[in-house]
């Protein structure tokens, strides 16, 4: 039986500005967002009621200099913060004003060693750390992984989960002309705000909880029907990755190919909605335009499918709200806001 198809809702605010290209966004506790543009360097926050767009991240004690824009991620009430791309360092916001810097030698940026799968309300990090850097641990392996819940105040490490590397979706780009397709991807997970993890398992496609109160919540596999990688799928599908990610003087990658399709997509990290459920980013056949996720409840079953036509972007989720960008052909981005659920 096919998922039950679910549809955005109808926008209850646009952004009359445009935005350039939207890397993260953080919903404040009065409704404005912060909004941050790798890219072009930049941290505005939007006011979506008077249609304000202002840029903050002034360094303190300067008179011009901006934050380094790169990932954010919330902390506890209106707390933020922005990993510099300079310096790696942190600097941390109340609401849109800076607080200070966490340089890159401070004990809890230094503890955090790869990307940052999310944060809850209570101030933990979810990051990920190889297994032979946890003595304590069964699997020493330099193809494992595990997930490590770190405490903002204290930098103390407590282990969730394992993940692995796979031949699942993603991919390895060697400098030159060389991609293989759907391999050394590890398993994904993401952290949901009460502190609940959700970890997308490949082989069986599945998704796992993980409850701070209860411990591994072990899903059912998720049925699908593998999409054969022929001919017609897969210039399509090259073309989906090498168009944002291969400069264009670059050559025309060749690429090794497996004989299916896994089931999600390895280059989005699932995301966390606000009533406890996850989205994962499936992977489609070239007839299919657009972004196709499946809704997860924390039972592990799929609830419900939702497909994301193109030029459309799901860019986040605030309390009540997801947040959509619709590009346009001069590289800026309109933002709609939309009730959810």
């Amino acid at each position: 039986q096919q998922p039950v198809t679910v549809a955005i809702k109808p926008a209850n605010a646009v952004l009359k500005e445009r935005l350039a290209l939207i890397s993260t966004i953080r919903e404040l506790s009065d409704g404005r967002v912060i909004f941050t543009n790798g890219r072009d360097n930049l941290i505005v926050v939007a006011d979506f009621k008077s249609g304000k767009v202002e840029r903050i991240g002034q360094a303190p004690g300067s008179s011009g200099d901006f934050v380094n824009a790169g990932l954010m991620g919330a902390l506890a009430g209106d707390t933020s913060y922005i990993v510099d791309r300079v310096t790696k360092g942190w600097t941390v916001f109340d609401g849109t004003r800076v607080l200070g810097v966490l340089p890159a030698t401070s004990p809890l940026v230094a503890a955090i060693r790869s990307p940052l799968y999310g944060t809850d309300i209570s101030g933990h990090i979810l990051t990920s750390m190889p297994s032979h850097l946890l003595p304590a641990e069964p699997l020493h392996t330099t193809d494992s992984m595990y997930l490590v819940r770190v405490d903002h105040a204290t930098g103390e490490q407590d282990t969730v989960a394992h993940i692995a590397l796979s031949s699942g979706p993603g991919k390895t780009i060697h400098k030159g002309d060389t991609v293989d397709v759907f391999s050394d991807q590890y398993e994904m997970a993401v952290m949901a705000r009460d502190g609940w993890v959700a970890i997308v398992r490949i082989k069986p496609y599945r998704v796992d909880w993980w409850s701070p109160s209860g411990g591994l919540i072990r899903g059912a596999p998720i049925a699908y029907q593998p999409i054969t990688l022929d001919d017609k799928e897969r210039a399509p599908f090259l073309y989906r990755v090498a168009k944002d990610r291969f400069p264009a003087d670059w050559p025309t990658p060749v690429a090794r190919w497996p004989a299916v399709m896994p089931p999600f997509d390895g280059y989005g990290q699932p995301i966390a909605t606000p009533d406890g459920k996850i989205l994962v980013s499936r992977t489609h056949a070239a007839a299919d335009s657009g972004r196709h996720y499946d809704i997860v409840d924390r039972k592990g079953s799929v609830v419900g499918q939702l497909v994301v036509r193109d030029p459309l972007r799901i860019l986040g989720f605030g309390a009540h709200s997801v947040y959509i960008g619709v590009a346009s052909d001069d590289n800026s981005t309109t933002i709609e806001r939309h009730p959810w659920p």
